[in-house]
């Protein structure tokens, strides 16, 4: 046997192994994907009760937050807010159906229907949208609460998109520790466990919220959950829209109708896989001297941006983080007059295959995705309800492009012309 040649074998493995913060020899370390897919499984999937800390920095000061939290592997929680003072005492429970907030200042208890999907194919579709719109990879191994993590960096495709470091769990895959970032690495937002613990069972009990007994519940949504607009539409008792565009990488979840200032509304949330971005429509009524048109941009605790839109017949709140000006035209690009012009713009170009852009939208694809499964389906001469059907499986249209043999190039260009100026 060369043993040189096993003792330099030996002396790369112990480099590689330590790289990543391991001490032993021979240790393999996961594939970033793998890490991804441990940690989209225990998102959900884990008993965990702890305290986090969540840190927000700002221009002028450092934004804290304390809470306890109790989590049940069948997807039920609790958190109760310790700190600042001004939030002491507030109460967020979800069940998998309702999402409950109370607070003490208030005493009143806020429920909203639950816009998280709780299934295997959830769980399927959430790893692909993470691996669509991020490049993972694995920095080393670091303790958080005295675990043994994997540190995980995640940056996005998309220029405007935040770089969000997580700190994975290596037995159980759960979130200790999560780092998001702007575009020039300066911190957006840290929360990070202090304590933890993963026992074998928690009671339902735990999960279960106590209210004081005179406080006061108010329902927020008048329906189930929906995944169809025209079905939400019917619930709300509005035609609710679907934003024609949303920041890059962004998919519509879920929506629901519901009562807001005694006003019809629509929650409809969409994720990136790692952010998430919430749309509420209400019915406006263009009477006395209202603004046909108003815009406010607001400045949310803990990093999120609000955008407030007045349109002639709607009112739309944006809530999410990431560029202001991205959600700013998320709201602007739901005027009915700019979807009109959309849709015969695509008819035009699409003839006979537009009678699919309904159906698309009506699932929320947003109006660049429409374009780029209409022009790969039109390049493969495969029909667009396969390439529908392919994209809901979680396939996106690159991946389409490239099992059609679709050149890009020729996607993009009818995407710009279709959507580049909107």
């Amino acid at each position: 046997m060369d043993y040189a040649i096993l003792r330099q074998g030996c002396l790369r493995l112990i480099a590689g192994a330590t790289i990543l913060g391991l001490t032993c020899i021979g240790f393999a370390a996961p594939l970033p994907d793998d890490v991804v897919e441990l940690y989209v499984r225990a998102s959900r999937g884990v008993n965990l009760r702890g305290k986090v800390l969540t840190v927000h920095p700002t221009p002028n000061a450092v934004r804290t937050t304390t809470r306890r939290v109790v989590r049940r592997s069948d997807g039920r929680s609790l958190t109760v807010f310790e700190a600042p003072a001004s939030q002491r005492g507030v109460i967020l429970a979800d069940d998998g159906v309702w999402t409950c907030r109370y607070d003490p200042a208030e005493h009143i208890v806020r429920r909203k229907r639950s816009l998280e999907l709780l299934d295997r194919d959830a769980d399927r579709r959430l790893t692909r949208l993470i691996l669509r719109n991020y490049v993972p990879r694995l920095e080393g191994m670091e303790t958080i609460a005295g675990r043994a993590c994997y540190r995980l960096c995640l940056e996005p495709r998309s220029r405007s998109g935040l770089t969000i470091r997580l700190w994975v769990d290596k037995t159980t895959g759960a979130e200790l520790r999560r780092d998001e970032l702007d575009a020039c690495g300066s911190t957006v937002c840290m929360t990070l466990y202090m304590s933890v613990s993963f026992p074998a069972s928690i009671s339902l009990a735990e999960v279960t919220p106590r209210y004081p007994r005179k406080a006061r519940v108010v329902t927020l949504s008048r329906s189930a959950v929906h995944v169809d607009i025209a079905q939400l539409s019917k619930a709300a008792g509005f035609p609710v829209r679907a934003p024609l565009m949303t920041p890059a990488g962004f998919e519509f979840v879920a929506g629901t109708a519901a009562t807001v200032a005694g006003r019809p509304s629509a929650f409809l949330r969409y994720t990136d896989g790692l952010s998430d971005l919430t749309v509420i429509e209400t019915r406006r009524s263009n009477r006395g001297n209202l603004p046909s048109r108003a815009a406010r941009v607001l400045a949310r605790p803990y990093g999120e941006t609000e955008v407030d839109y007045v349109l002639d017949d709607l009112q739309v709140v944006v809530v999410g983080r990431g560029d202001p000006r991205e959600l700013l035209a998320t709201a602007e690009t739901m005027d009915g007059n700019l979807e009109r012009r959309w849709r015969q713009d695509v008819e035009r170009v699409f003839n006979g295959r537009s009678q699919a852009v309904g159906t698309m939208r009506n699932r929320g694809l947003t109006g660049d995705v429409v374009v780029a499964l209409l022009s790969v389906s039109a390049q493969a001469g495969k029909p667009p309800q396969t390439a529908v059907d392919s994209y809901l499986q979680g396939s996106c249209w690159r991946d389409l492009a490239r099992r059609w043999r679709v050149p890009e190039t020729t996607v993009l260009r009818q995407i710009q012309t279709l959507c580049g100026s909107r």
